[in-house]
């Protein structure tokens, strides 16, 4: 007896089972370790004599930091501000997601939002991401508010840069460095893949770049011997982070193969009681490949529907960030052959940051300017403010420059860099206002139908909206909100109006005038002709609002007269 064909109804039906079946027991297991994880976490800090830490400390902390650093706290204060006063739920993916969210009356919590499991856990194409968006799947069960989770991002922003910091004083054992925290909080906030990232809730990089900023300061502590409870909160770290990326195994598993290597050459099998932390790395690695046959592969070749690159094509744009990354790290190189230099946990990640833009490249192409590329961007950093540490520590300059000196040169550096990205296209403000417009644009829209539809009814007037069959707002996402005597989709490629919701719900339909077009995120190919007509499957719409931006999205449209016997009278022209 064999299995059923995937294009029928019962093979669909099994693919679901299988699904949710194996990714039920694959959250089981990883559970699991995660749990064991947090035991041997509690039960070193009890051999290590520290406690763990608890929100009184954890205030104290704060208070302590914020007044030493009283610049960087400004910073992030201007930057959390802007991150959670301009956070919507008005953008791709997230709002499919939010609708989820909002069903129930906001009453039903602690359930699983189907459209967080589906976009990562029943997908059949070769991608490899189980974990991705989760943490935004727990914080809806107790919260639906996208401030609060804006609010959430600024703090994992903020955990970046203390990781990174503390990671590059370990590095250089130095207990602090003048200006250290001002230099990592420049370069990452100035850096338009890091806005982008943290700035919008689908990219999954935002909580890859905070796994590794953790596993390798965990890690860095470890081969330190700064305490036996660094080694679960590395493993906890990996365990996360390698299944929020199909390639992110690379990051965790590079400098962990590299000590492996360097250990053992020099000290030959008497080394291998130190790898305790590589060892389940490499169980890690061997687990992930596990789960990628069980969870994606045989699924996506029964389903038989292609890889998701299919069509992509490899490339690599270059940008100042990455070519600093490949020139440190081939004068890494360069004085560990002529033993100037031993090789380190910075060499690994370094490594490991490289093959990971090479796989990127590989699979949809590697840009800069991308969110893709956030992981060797944090490598990058760490890498710079090593050198620039070491610069600080030369007995030469530690003499002349004082701590208002540092924050001067690290100003007007910065403040260099900024200028540079942003005549090149890769900086803040290159990546945050069109993002905010777009936000805007869809939001107004939505506003303003909204006020139109009521005002109709209010005056008597049939109300009837129509949207793309290819919109990203349907009839469950937030349109069926509208008031509206009939919600209607089109289908651009066959032409046809069906009623969705409302009177004659399930019939086909004819446009009248005074009907509703609704364009919110400008995927609707509409043509503009003289006479201030828009022409749309033979009807004329005349445009009614558009964004401040005027560009294809944020349109409202009203139908104003058939257009089928004047089409020819009208010459299409540029919108």
């Amino acid at each position: 007896m064999g299995f059923p064909d995937a294009s029928t109804q019962a093979g669909q039906s099994f693919l679901n089972q299988y699904n949710a079946i194996s990714h039920d027991i694959f959250i089981l297991i990883w559970a699991c370790f995660m749990a064991g994880c947090l035991v041997q976490y509690v039960r070193a800090c009890t051999s290590d004599g520290v406690a763990p830490f608890g929100p009184l400390a954890a205030m104290r902390w704060v208070t302590r930091h914020v007044r030493r650093y009283p610049l960087v706290a400004l910073l992030f204060f201007i930057y959390s501000i802007g991150l959670v006063a301009s956070a919507t739920w008005y953008y791709p993916e997230i709002i499919g997601w939010y609708a989820d969210v909002d069903q129930g009356d906001l009453l039903n919590h602690f359930r699983f939002v189907p459209s967080f499991v589906v976009e990562t856990m029943k997908r059949n194409d070769f991608r490899f991401f189980p974990l991705a968006h989760q943490d935004l799947h727990v914080l809806s069960w107790f919260t639906p508010y996208v401030k609060v989770w804006a609010m959430v991002n600024a703090l994992e922003a903020v955990a970046v840069v203390i990781l990174v910091v503390r990671t590059v004083r370990r590095l250089v054992n130095a207990a602090a460095v003048p200006a250290l925290p001002l230099l990592v909080t420049l370069l990452l906030l100035l850096n338009g893949a890091f806005l982008q990232s943290f700035y919008q809730f689908i990219y999954s990089e935002r909580l890859l770049t905070l796994c590794l900023s953790l596993y390798i300061y965990a890690y860095l502590s470890w081969l330190k011997r700064c305490g036996d409870r660094y080694l679960p909160v590395a493993l906890a770290a990996a365990l996360v982070g390698a299944f929020l990326k199909d390639i992110a195994i690379l990051l965790f598993v590079v400098p962990a193969v590299l000590r492996t290597v360097e250990v053992l050459y020099r000290e030959g099998w008497q080394g291998w009681h130190r790898l305790q932390l590589e060892r389940w790395i490499g169980l890690l690695l061997v687990g992930t490949f596990f789960a990628y046959g069980v969870l994606t592969g045989l699924p996506s070749i029964y389903a038989g529907d292609g890889s998701y690159t299919s069509g992509q094509s490899s490339w690599f744009l270059f940008g100042l960030r990455t070519l600093f990354l490949l020139a440190f790290m081939g004068v890494r190189i360069l004085l560990i052959i002529v033993r100037r230099c031993r090789l380190s946990l910075l060499d690994g990640l370094n490594a490991g940051a490289i093959l990971y833009a090479i796989a990127l490249a590989g699979l949809v192409g590697y840009s800069e300017r991308s969110y893709l590329a956030l992981p060797l961007l944090l490598v990058s950093v760490i890498d710079a403010a090593y050198l620039y540490t070491i610069f600080i520590q030369c007995s030469v300059f530690s003499r002349v420059m004082s701590p208002r000196v540092c924050s001067g040169l690290v100003l007007v550096s910065c403040s260099g860099l900024g200028v540079w990205e942003h005549h090149q296209h890769s900086g803040f403000l290159q990546a945050a206002i069109p993002m905010v417009q777009r936000q805007e644009s869809w939001r107004n829209a939505y506003t303003a139908m909204k006020h139109m539809a009521v005002r109709d009814r209010e005056n008597g007037k049939p109300v009837n909206i129509m949207f793309s069959r290819q919109s990203w707002f349907n009839k469950r996402r937030h349109l069926h909100r509208l008031v509206f005597n009939r919600l209607i989709r089109f289908d651009p490629s066959s032409g046809v109006y069906n009623i969705m919701l409302g009177t004659g719900r399930g019939d086909s339909y004819n446009p009248k005038i005074g009907d509703y077009l609704l364009d919110i995120d400008g995927r609707l190919e509409i043509v503009k002709m003289k006479d201030s007509c828009w022409l749309l499957n033979e009807v004329c719409y005349e445009l009614i609002h558009q964004s401040g931006s005027g560009g294809k999205e944020g349109r409202v449209f009203r139908a104003v007269k058939d257009g089928a016997n004047d089409a020819a009278s009208n010459k299409p022209i540029r919108s």
